[in-house]
């Protein structure tokens, strides 16, 4: 008889247990639920090998949403042109660029036209892919794309990324050498050896003259010692005197 009193409370007890449990995950569940979120989107005219829906996005090093979507443009807005690929990700009220609510879009308006761009890039030589949110230095260069359609989210125009960057740059530099005239090059390369060729021989003449000259200088230096009247005047030393022994 005392053993059941004892059953229901530990059937009561474990049954509080499991709705504090249900409780605790529906306000966890419930914070997420409720918690301030806006839907941005973007458009990736080269490839987003590696980016996948659930990756960070970033701004300045700081994750402040995830990538949602993933989809081309024509399925997006049943357009065949332009041929686009159109990234869509949630950005948290919390870490927003800018604070949510009305007028939300006319201040990431404002905000890309400081240059605020989305970028998709690779963490590291072999890290995860991810939409980095930055600002370029030349927003003129990547302006928002022209579009047939009404976006659905706020629009944050994108520019290249990484890799892209290093073939464009890869790219300018073999267009560069491509215009440069090697064969010119060499012919001017060929007359500036000579031309340093004929220098050099004339500075060797010019040298063995200097050479002669100061051999000539130390002769007359020689005869000024010997007969300073002769060497200034021209005149010949006088013969040597005889010397008369006494007999």
């Amino acid at each position: 008889m005392s053993s059941k009193p004892n059953d229901f409370k530990l059937g009561l007890f474990i049954l509080g247990g499991l709705a504090l449990l249900v409780a605790g995950l529906f306000l966890f569940g419930a914070s997420k639920i409720f918690e301030g979120k806006t839907v941005e989107e973007t458009y990736v005219p080269e490839t987003v090998e590696g980016l996948k829906p659930g990756a960070p996005v970033l701004l300045r090093g700081v994750t402040v949403g995830q990538v949602t979507r993933i989809n081309f443009s024509w399925n997006v807005y049943h357009r065949t042109d332009p041929r686009y690929v159109v990234v869509e990700f949630q950005v948290s009220d919390k870490v927003a660029l800018v604070p949510l609510g009305q007028g939300y879009e006319d201040r990431v308006r404002a905000e890309v036209a400081k240059g605020l761009r989305a970028k998709v890039k690779t963490q590291g030589l072999a890290g995860a892919t991810i939409l980095s949110l930055e600002y370029v230095d030349n927003p003129a260069a990547y302006p928002p794309l022209q579009v047939p359609w009404e976006p659905h989210h706020v629009y944050i125009p994108s520019a290249p990324g990484q890799f892209s960057e290093i073939i464009a740059s890869l790219d300018a530099i073999s267009k560069s050498l491509k215009e440069v005239n090697f064969q010119k090059l060499g012919g001017q390369a060929q007359e500036d050896l000579v031309a340093v060729g004929e220098t050099v021989s004339s500075l060797n003449r010019s040298l063995a003259n200097i050479a002669r000259t100061s051999e000539e200088l130390q002769e007359t230096i020689h005869k000024i010692k010997q007969y300073p009247a002769g060497a200034i005047f021209g005149q010949p030393p006088p013969p040597a005197r005889s010397v008369e022994r006494p007999k």
